[in-house]
């Protein structure tokens, strides 16, 4: 009964230090999850664009919408037509010179994030969008 109850000690003991050095934790190499999610206003957007003279020009492009929050697709989803709209419309009021220009496709991308921030902010009283993406972004 006396030798039972030293091994039990021994191996008490054992497995204490074990846990103490780190040896029976389990350690991970992977990146920690990320919770963000996209949205794609689909279909892609074609829409016209200003020129000189009488030049038809369009642009057509597809958007990712990324949010912090996948609890926030939903609220995008919801709101797409209003999101599109904003697309249509800013692209719209741009000239070919501005979208063809070397930071043209960032400055509409900028207007476009401000403009939904500014939709949600007043809709839902605080910021949903992380970022604003053309995957696709093709002028003529």
């Amino acid at each position: 009964m006396l030798k039972n109850f030293a091994v039990f000690l021994l191996l008490a003991s054992l497995c204490g230090s074990a846990a103490a050095s780190g040896h029976g934790k389990e350690e991970s190499d992977q990146p920690p999850v990320s919770n963000i999610s996209y949205y794609e206003l689909a279909p892609e957007i074609v829409t016209n664009c200003a020129s000189p003279g009488n030049r038809i020009c369009y642009v057509r492009l597809k958007v990712q919408i990324m949010v912090d929050n996948p609890a926030d697709v939903e609220l995008i989803q919801y709101n797409s037509p209003v999101l599109r709209d904003i697309v249509i419309t800013t692209v719209y009021s741009k000239d070919i010179n501005t979208i063809a220009s070397p930071n043209g496709q960032e400055n509409i991308i900028a207007e476009c994030k401000s403009r939904m921030d500014a939709f949600f902010q007043e809709r839902e009283g605080r910021r949903l969008i992380r970022e604003v993406l053309f995957t696709n972004f093709i002028f003529q």
